[in-house]
């Protein structure tokens, strides 16, 4: 039975080299080329000291082997890997390694998206939104309490106060007056509170954070950290991104404070 012939390449053999010889250390198995230039390059130089010529034709020329131990003792040689070693060297560096962490909060994960949603769906800032949930409690507050709040989330509270009364985000409180022989009278209190459709869309805004934390924390109790997106908070989000791009483009029209 005839042997098979082996595919690829043939193995070339292995190229042997003669004897050194002593004049200027020049390396066998050169071309004409490079041995006229290895001898061009390993002349000594007019002017050139011996430890000057040593070190410009230090990795030309073969060692001597007083300069070979003289290497080992100043530099010890480095110890090359071996090709399996380098393999797994290199597949370990291809990834990178995380140490997943349970956090005592995830609360406020949706936070921003839920807000950036309802500020381009209503048309009113997100900080404004913000000053919405400080005082959604429905205590009447003062205008000094107002401004106070305004520089603690915003940072200032210039004619802060003016714009929302006039985007109908809250209203002074009258006081109603009854009178026996004569018809009410309406007194101003300086005393302000949220406007009912205001405390509607920031309702809006708590159900869907509660909603999406729900799931969250319903998605965290039966499975791991590393689990994906829980495919109901996934589909929120893409559908507020959709409706995002509609109000955007002018195919729906923002949900504005009637005032």
């Amino acid at each position: 039975m005839k042997k098979k012939p082996k595919l690829g390449r043939p193995k070339e053999p292995k190229k042997k080299y003669g004897p050194f010889p002593r004049e200027w250390k020049i390396k066998p198995g050169m071309s004409e080329y490079q041995l006229r230039t290895m001898t061009e390059f390993m002349k000594v130089k007019e002017g050139e000291t011996l430890q000057q010529w040593q070190k410009r034709t230090d990795r030309r020329r073969v060692k001597e082997i007083d300069e070979i131990k003289e290497m080992a003792l100043m530099s010890p040689l480095r110890v090359r890997l071996r090709s399996r070693e380098r393999n797994v060297i290199a597949s370990k560096n291809k990834f990178i390694i995380v140490q997943p962490v349970d956090r005592e909060f995830d609360f406020m994960r949706y936070y921003g998206i839920v807000i950036n949603f309802y500020a381009i769906k209503y048309g009113i800032r997100k900080e404004d939104l913000e000053v919405g949930f400080y005082f959604y409690s429905n205590i009447p507050f003062t205008r000094d309490r107002f401004n106070n709040a305004m520089v603690l989330i915003t940072g200032s509270n210039g004619g802060k106060l003016n714009r929302f009364l006039k985007n109908g985000y809250m209203e002074e409180i009258i006081k109603t007056k009854k009178r026996l022989n004569a018809p009410d009278k309406y007194v101003k209190t300086s005393l302000y509170k949220l406007t009912k459709l205001f405390v509607e869309k920031l309702t809006y805004i708590y159900r869907t954070l509660g909603k999406m934390n729900a799931i969250k924390m319903e998605q965290h109790d039966n499975s791991s950290i590393l689990s994906p997106l829980p495919p109901e908070a996934k589909q929120m989000i893409q559908d507020m991104n959709d409706e995002i791009m509609d109000i955007q483009t002018g195919r729906k029209p923002q949900d504005l404070i009637k005032k």
